[in-house]
């Protein structure tokens, strides 16, 4: 079986530690872009009052950029934590001599940490 591996990436905004609104759109951006690579992204939202809420988008070709949209969390009025996490996927070939199909994936992820604000 074979699997590259994908390029280094880092995400260049937004950076950690800072504020972000969750009224706007964020604007997600990494770099270098992989245009063959899968990328998930997520983010997690946690405060204090133990509202938690996630939200994921996959993307098939990587261009480098994705937003999140404005309003996707919108189940706090305080401020939380935010981790927004970008994971570059590439697949490979599963050897045909292994017999019992199934996939081999690469990944290469990254995060960021900031606070999401009302």
């Amino acid at each position: 079986s074979t699997v590259v591996l994908p390029a280094s990436f880092t995400i260049t905004t937004p950076l950690s530690g800072v504020n972000i609104p969750r009224r706007s759109d964020l604007v997600i951006n990494w770099a270098p872009g992989q245009a063959a690579a899968l990328v998930k992204l997520s983010a997690e939202m946690a405060c204090l009052s133990l509202v938690k809420q996630s939200w994921s988008q996959n993307i098939t070709a990587d261009i480098g950029t994705a937003v999140l949209p404005a309003n996707t969390f919108s189940a706090a009025s305080e401020t939380c934590e935010l981790v927004i996490i970008v994971d570059r996927i590439m697949q490979g070939t599963i050897d045909p001599n292994y017999g019992r199909g199934g996939t081999i994936l690469a990944h290469q992820s990254r995060f960021v940490i900031g606070k999401s604000t009302p």
